[in-house]
């Protein structure tokens, strides 16, 4: 059902997607999240990206890319309970980790699952807005906390730098802080030729007037001119006609969501509106993720035989209903 799902080409050909946000790694157990992959490449997805948000799900990513490629030997030393591997499965899973490093247990992650599952499995290393605090305060970054992400940055799994940004609604960093931790970040990038995986979100209107998210951003890109805008993606775009001017007058990528599968939220905030002119997000700075287990499109692009449906949480096998979603906002509705 999976494969008649997928996205195929004229010729019927199943479509490769790329899903470049999904949080796994710190959610689902190790025979969970072999299922999630399995399940996702019978879609059609063939890579995806590990979306670390602080410093432990950054940490726990690069563990779970390191134990997909461990060896098919250690795979199958790996007790299949999920109770954990035995001592030459966790040896193979954590070659090449960073000396000094006992973080890495692979026994919470499938081992060896690139071997029998042909999904490219990558990572993002970064401190989200609301985690700011963990790496910051109002007077700057910890040297310390600074130093260890950047190590994190460094490992060839990592793709880029984030999610990093700032949020404005909810606050749960201060406004000072968010900004010395992103700027942090956005220099990381720039210094690592990492791209950026951006979190932007502005006061809801209820609450306030707007505190500047926006414009905040763009203030911290602009002290960093070596930095590509074409390689920043700000992801999971929920915004309006404006909001969307405004990222674009920046040259940023926009990342799109099974929100714009959801019909009266995104039509609510002004979303699907935001994306039907023509020229309102060109296809080059246009970026699809599933942001699962989140953002799970509405039902009526789930078909029924999918599974999709089931449970309460998004996958990365709903990318094809992304997709859909996307090409009928950009379509004009």
């Amino acid at each position: 059902a999976l494969r008649d799902f997928a996205i195929k080409g004229p010729e019927g050909r199943v479509c490769e997607l790329i899903d470049i946000g999904i949080n796994v790694q710190s959610r689902f157990k190790r025979d969970e999240i072999r299922d999630l992959f399995e399940r996702a490449v019978a879609a059609g997805v063939t890579r995806v990206i590990l979306t670390g948000c602080a410093l432990k799900s950054s940490r726990e990513g690069l563990e779970l890319c390191r134990a997909w490629y461990a060896s098919p030997a250690a795979a199958s030393d790996t007790a299949s309970d999920g109770a954990g591997p035995a001592r030459g499965s966790q040896e193979a899973a954590t070659a090449g980790s960073s000396p000094g490093d006992p973080s890495f247990r692979a026994s919470r992650f499938p081992v060896g699952g690139a071997a029998s599952i042909p999904l490219r499995v990558y990572a993002t290393v970064g401190v989200h807005p609301h985690d700011a605090k963990t790496i910051a305060d109002d007077h700057g970054v910890n040297p310390a906390r600074l130093a260890e992400l950047r190590a994190l940055a460094d490992d060839p799994h990592c793709v880029s730098l984030g999610e990093c940004g700032l949020d404005y609604d909810r606050m749960f960093s201060p406004m000072a802080t968010q900004q010395h931790a992103f700027e942090a970040q956005v220099a990381l990038a720039v210094e690592l030729g990492r791209p950026l995986f951006v979190h932007l979100r502005e006061r809801d209107a209820d609450k306030g007037e707007p505190l500047g998210a926006v414009e905040h951003a763009a203030a911290i890109f602009s002290r960093h001119p070596a930095l590509d805008p074409a390689k920043v993606c700000v992801h999971c775009f929920t915004g309006d006609s404006a909001d969307l001017e405004r990222l674009r007058k920046l040259g940023l990528a926009i990342g799109l969501t099974g929100y714009v599968g959801m019909a009266k939220r995104a039509a609510d905030t002004g979303t699907l509106a935001a994306l039907q002119p023509e020229d309102a997000l060109p296809l080059p700075a246009l970026m699809l993720e599933t942001d699962s287990p989140f953002m799970r499109p509405d039902k009526p692009l789930l078909p029924q035989e999918t599974g999709l449906r089931a449970g309460r949480h998004n996958e990365p096998a709903a990318m094809p209903a992304v997709c859909r979603a996307a090409a009928q906002a950009l379509a004009g509705g």
